[in-house]
C-alpha cells in the first residue's frame, strides 16, 4: 500500500470516527449531560435535637438530613416520604405493616417551610418526636392515612423507611430502627440508652 493509500484510509477512518461520535452526541448527549449534572440527592439521618416547646415541655426530635450532592444543581419540590414501616414478627423477621402511602414528612420548620423544597444546600425534616412525660414517639406527617399509627409506643420495635424524591429523581432508601423502652432524660447519652434511633441496612 503507498502512502497515499494509507493516508486515505486514515482520513476515511477519521471521518466515519466523526460520523459515529455525532450520531452518539445526538441520540445520547442530553441523557449523558443530565446524569453529569442532574441534582443527586442523599438522604441521612442526623443526631436528635433537644427542644423547648411553647407550653415549656422539653421535646427530642428526631431528624433527617437531605443533602445535594451536586449543589451547583438545585433540587425542586423536594419531599421526605415515608414509604414503608416494619414490625418484628415472633422469629426474628422483620414484616411490612401496610398502609395508604407514601406519606410526607415535615420539614423541620413546616410553620415557615413550604411542604415541597428547593434544594440546592442541605435541608432537614424532623420524622418524630417525644415529649416530656409522655408515652409515644409521634410521627411528624403533613397527614396521616388511617391505616398509619400516628406514634410509637414503647416497646414496640419499630423500622421506618424513608427516601427524598424530587422532579428529576430520588434518594436511595434509608431505613431507621426505633427501639424505645419508654424512658425519658435530657441527657443526650442517658436518652439514647432508652431511645435508640439509629440507621440499619435498607
Amino acid at each position: 500500500m503507498t502512502e497515499y493509500e494509507t493516508y486515505s484510509v486514515w482520513i476515511g477512518l477519521g471521518g466515519i470516527i466523526v460520523t459515529f461520535l455525532a450520531v452518539v452526541v445526538a441520540i445520547w448527549g442530553e441523557r449523558l449531560r443530565q446524569s453529569f449534572s442532574s441534582p443527586k440527592l442523599r438522604i441521612s439521618l442526623e443526631s436528635p435535637a433537644l427542644t423547648s416547646c411553647n407550653d415549656g415541655h422539653q421535646g427530642w426530635y428526631y431528624i433527617l438530613c437531605v443533602k445535594n450532592e451536586r449543589s451547583s444543581s438545585p433540587a425542586t419540590n423536594v419531599q421526605v416520604l415515608l414509604t414503608r414501616v416494619l414490625k418484628p414478627t415472633p422469629e426474628g423477621a422483620w414484616e411490612e405493616q401496610k398502609f395508604s402511602g407514601p406519606v410526607p414528612v415535615m420539614w423541620r420548620w413546616p410553620q415557615i417551610q413550604p411542604p415541597y423544597e428547593t434544594v440546592g444546600p442541605d435541608k432537614w425534616a424532623t420524622f418524630g418526636y417525644v415529649i416530656a412525660n409522655t408515652e409515644d414517639l409521634v410521627l411528624q406527617l403533613y397527614f396521616r392515612p388511617n391505616n398509619l399509627p400516628p406514634s410509637i409506643s414503647p416497646n414496640d420495635a419499630t423500622r421506618l423507611e424513608f427516601c427524598a424524591v424530587s422532579d428529576t429523581g430520588r434518594s436511595k432508601p434509608i431505613v431507621v430502627q426505633v427501639n424505645w423502652d419508654g424512658g425519658w432524660a435530657e441527657d443526650a447519652d442517658e436518652m439514647h440508652s432508652h431511645l435508640t434511633v439509629q440507621s440499619v441496612p435498607a
